[in-house]
């Protein structure tokens, strides 16, 4: 008892008087290391031992290096720590207001101060890494070496953008022989005068978990990887100088012309690290998403679907020529137009075909 007291009294005397701020990045990518920097000073007229920064558990943050903190602090000295954290989960991150506390001297009470600093992190959706994955398919000439080079002088500076189903009087020229052999039907090459290719993006907020448990999850890892492909989509397309014309999300639908290639890219990210699981509301941004692919734009869309109903594969069987559609849903099954994609090797980024 006279130890806890000795402590208690002791620690109290050499509590921390310090005056210090944290700084983290405003974005970071989920599961990525980023650092975190501590500048204090101590404000005191006395040294301060053993101080911990943001000694505490944090609900969507691990410090993998441990907490920054300091042996020894002169009186009125100043001095920068840092340490490294990881953000498991995206989204908007709140953290609490930055802390610094000491132990000191016999570790059984501490006492400490509050800081300021950076309190929010936005925190990006994991992605993996398509320059190895053949994108090309029915719509959409992808970033191959084959369809690089597949301008003839014929074109001029038309540049090869999709692919679409044969037309009565197309020249033979334009044929697209590897394709035509792999949906069996004869499709030609599609050109036009752009400088820049175009994407779209659908994203399917909806998922059902078929396990009640997994509805109290933080994260399901199924959910999670298909707005992980997406984001994959978003920085190949930023990588490869492609822009992203529109972004549709189950309430909304996103334009994005206009911007830069780069701004695009990055809104495209931040729509999708708030995306949240609608686990029982409606899809009014599908059928927007469909008339789009109707329409013929110039752009070529990728549909990720996390559920099917009858109005889903009817979008399939009518437009998967025209549209890449994937779903990373075991669940589902395979159907013909529908490519399934294995969600571990989306999360663990050793994606090689899709």
């Amino acid at each position: 008892m006279t130890a806890f007291f000795i402590s208690a009294v002791v620690g109290l005397i050499f509590r921390p008087r310090v005056k210090f701020t944290r700084r983290l990045p405003s974005r970071c990518m989920a599961n990525t290391a980023i650092q975190v920097d501590y500048q204090l000073k101590n404000t005191s007229s006395r040294a301060i031992w053993d101080l911990r920064m943001d000694n505490f558990p944090f609900l969507n943050a691990e410090f993998v290096k441990g907490h920054a903190g300091s042996e020894y602090l002169a009186a009125h000295e100043g001095q920068h720590l840092n340490t490294v954290v990881i953000f498991p989960f995206r989204g908007v991150v709140k953290l609490p207001r930055s802390y610094a506390c000491s132990s000191f001297p016999f570790g059984m009470f501490a006492w400490g101060c509050l800081g300021g600093g950076d309190n929010s992190v936005l925190v990006l959706p994991q992605v993996s890494d398509l320059d190895d994955v053949d994108l090309s398919f029915g719509g959409y000439a992808g970033e191959g070496e084959e369809d690089r080079n597949s301008n003839s002088n014929d074109t001029g500076d038309q540049e090869f953008m999709k692919i679409r189903e044969y037309r009565e009087g197309d020249p033979v020229r334009l044929i697209h022989w590897s394709a035509t052999a792999r949906l069996g039907r004869p499709v030609v090459k599609d050109f036009n005068e752009s400088s820049h290719r175009k994407i779209s993006i659908y994203l399917d907020e909806v998922y059902n978990p078929s396990i009640l448990k997994e509805r109290h999850l933080k994260t399901y890892p199924v959910f999670e990887a298909s707005i992980s492909l997406a984001a994959s989509l978003v920085d190949w397309a930023k990588r490869n100088k492609v822009g992203i014309s529109y972004v549709f999300l189950n309430n909304r639908t996103y334009e994005l012309d206009g911007m830069t290639i780069e701004e695009e890219a990055d809104y495209a990210m931040e729509l999708l690290a708030k995306v949240r699981n609608n686990i029982d509301k409606s899809t009014p941004a599908f059928p927007e998403m469909e008339t789009f692919c109707t329409a013929e734009d110039e752009s070529a869309c990728f549909a990720i679907l996390n559920h099917l109903n009858d109005e889903r594969k009817e979008f399939i069987k009518n437009h998967h020529v025209g549209t890449k559609i994937m779903t990373v849903n075991p669940r589902l099954g395979k159907v013909d137009g529908m490519e399934v994609v294995d969600y571990n090797e989306v999360l663990e980024n050793s994606l090689r075909t899709l």
